[in-house]
């Protein structure tokens, strides 16, 4: 053998030791899924919060919401938010705060149905009332008196692991502002 043949097999052998010495390769993880590009529709959505007896609480959350352009496209089906105020009061034991108000009603989903289903705010609305009657409506994100918006408290029970459209009426982050011409 050559002095070249015997450095490289010398060097073959060592890299093959080298790899074996290093444990198995990791293996490739997920690829990230991709921002929305510009363009997308996206919608603005919300999750369960807590629930105390007949009074749950819905609202953002600062991993996956967000109210100033939407966080979810607009070709997934998620569940509606619906709202039917009756100007009930706050029953004891039920915290308002600056950032989670009091519905003063009920809330309770329908669907589910993909965001470009959401031309118009009339046309969430009527989902909601086609459901449930008379009354009911798109949830808004300032639904809850006595807050900035962000959440709110009132009658009704939501599954803790769904996420939910939810209507937000001073930022672009509803589905029909992606969808307008």
């Amino acid at each position: 053998m050559t002095r070249t043949g015997l450095l490289v097999a010398c060097a073959a052998l060592l890299s093959l030791a080298s790899l074996a010495l290093a444990g198995p390769r990791p293996k490739a993880s997920a690829p990230v899924p991709e921002r929305a590009k510009p363009g997308t529709c996206l919608g603005y959505t919300w999750s369960f919060k807590a629930q105390q007896g007949k009074v749950g609480r819905v609202g953002s959350d600062v991993k996956l919401s967000n109210a100033y352009r939407g966080d979810t496209d607009c070709e997934v089906s998620l569940p509606l938010l619906c709202v039917h105020r009756t100007e009930r009061p706050v029953p004891a034991g039920i915290e308002i705060s600056q950032y989670s108000g009091w519905l003063g009603g009920e809330f309770a989903l329908v669907g589910p149905l993909p965001g470009r289903e959401l031309t118009s705010r009339k046309v969430a609305d009527a989902r909601c009332a086609e459901r449930l009657g008379a009354g009911w409506r798109m949830g808004e994100h300032h639904d809850g008196a006595g807050s900035v918006g962000w959440g709110f408290a009132g009658y009704g029970e939501v599954p803790s692991d769904v996420r939910f459209w939810v209507a937000i009426n001073d930022q672009p982050a509803n589905p029909w502002d992606s969808l307008s011409p």
